[in-house]
């Protein structure tokens, strides 16, 4: 009977764990589903997919295993942008802010209202009553620098901004179609990655238990192999991070050209990583920022890297999903402070001087930072 009782003993303990993740009782939050209808292709290869005229996303998100479902609506405009249409030719007067980005930009998973462009505006048009800000949101999900230099070329241009902000995130680095390679995966993210085929995925598809202790592992591995990853693209033999160089190069020289301001806000990563110090707390962007930084430091391209105030944070709560390292409402709000408080600090300053200067000195007045 005691060996009956210990051999029935552990499928009993199996069935009652299956049984409470199915139900919801235990078990990781799952990863948001997407329903996307934003994009079209361009003729253009290297600049692959754009964004189509009043596109829409559809990001599902869940607080546990068996909540509800809450849907957030993301569209776009007739400009292709995340907002409200501007008049173009943009009347006198007007000041405006086009934030060029990938989805941390675009503010994948965030209602309408809540993304640091759109915080961004609100917050500069408090601390700026007389002046008419507008602030628009030129994100595109999944570009990376070179793409993000052609959507600027081929249509922010064309919608007369004043001041361009790249909002730089970590992956944005060359190609990021460039995967991890094998030496970089732990064993355990290979095993558990959740596109992974075979009797893994059969295992997955058929037991809640086994999906939940597999996407567990997975993102207990992933970020630091990912973070690794990063690091290695930021070396200065990397190719793509040689040519992220002379984009920027290149885009600050055509900017300026121009005559529109430019710089860079560098957006954190909501998942902890080594700092610049053994030991050190830091977040996964903090070591490639460092990098990122003193190039943009060396080429005099103004920068932010608003790190400080996300030490230290639950930076999980900071997410749209504990599974999604997308930033949620409140770090968008943390970004659009930092940003806003760069912009008075560095950029409103020269604009004021070159308003009141006299006439014939206007036109030699060099506005903002750089």
């Amino acid at each position: 009977m005691r060996l009956v009782t210990t051999l029935l003993a552990l499928p009993a303990a199996l069935l009652v764990c299956e049984l409470a993740v199915r139900f919801g009782l235990v078990g990781p939050a799952p990863r948001p589903r997407v329903e996307c209808k934003l994009f079209e292709p361009m003729r253009s290869p290297e600049r692959g997919l754009e964004h189509a005229p009043h596109g829409v996303r559809t990001t599902y998100l869940r607080a546990g295993r068996c909540s509800p479902e809450r849907a957030v609506v993301q569209r776009l405009n007739g400009q292709r942008l995340r907002g409200a249409e501007v008049p173009v030719p943009k009347p006198a007067g007007t000041l405006r802010i086009a934030c060029v980005g990938d989805s941390h930009t675009f503010g994948d998973g965030v209602e309408e209202g809540h993304t640091w462009p759109a915080l961004l505006e609100n917050g500069l048009r408090l601390r700026h009553p007389d002046r008419h800000i507008e602030v628009l949101n030129c994100g595109v999900n999944n570009y990376d620098t070179p793409r993000e230099a052609l959507w600027i070329e081929h249509h922010v241009l064309s919608l007369e901004p004043d001041w361009i902000v790249l909002g730089y995130f970590v992956n944005d680095v060359g190609d990021r179609t460039v995967g991890l390679t094998p030496e970089v995966h732990h064993f355990v993210t290979r095993l558990c990655h959740p596109r992974r085929g075979g009797a893994m995925a059969w295992l997955r598809s058929r037991s809640a238990l086994v999906d939940a202790v597999a996407e567990t592992a997975f993102r207990w591995r992933h970020l630091p192999d990912y973070g690794v990853a990063l690091t290695e693209r930021y070396r200065e033999g990397d190719e793509g991070w040689r040519v992220t160089r002379e984009v920027l190069e290149r885009l600050q020289r055509a900017l300026a050209a121009r005559g529109v301001d430019f710089g860079v806000a560098l957006y954190p990563m909501m998942a902890e990583g080594p700092g610049l110090a053994t030991g050190a707390p830091g977040l996964v962007s903090t070591v490639p920022y460092a990098a990122v930084g003193g190039f943009l430091e060396k080429a005099r391209i103004p920068y932010l890297n608003p790190e400080a105030p996300f030490l230290g944070r639950d930076l999980v709560s900071l997410r749209i999903a504990p599974g999604d390292v997308h930033a949620g409402a409140e770090a968008h709000g943390i970004f659009a402070a930092a940003v806003a408080d760069w912009m008075d600090r560095d950029w409103f300053p020269a604009l004021a001087r070159e308003v009141t200067a006299e006439p014939e000195s206007v036109g030699s007045a060099s506005r903002g930072p750089g």
